[in-house]
């Protein structure tokens, strides 16, 4: 995830990863993407160690509405 945010770091104003903890071939990924237009993406991610996966992916925009939000829930 971190190549990914070295990778677009001309529109990512800063990243914060809350938590990252791995348990085999499980994970648990939280963190926040601020961009340079103001808008931030929240990020949780977690891999299970059947083999399941539960995301979320929700964009806001600078004052704090809903841009897009994508969820496997």
């Amino acid at each position: 995830m971190i190549a990914t945010f070295t990778a677009f770091a001309e529109i990512i104003a800063a990243y914060d990863i809350k938590r990252y903890r791995q348990y085999g071939g499980a994970y648990e990924f939280v963190a926040v993407v601020d961009f340079t237009d103001g808008s931030a993406l929240h990020i949780r991610d977690y891999l299970f160690g059947d083999g399941s996966r539960t995301y979320v992916f929700h964009w806001q925009g600078r004052e704090n509405n809903l841009i897009r939000r994508w969820d496997n829930a």
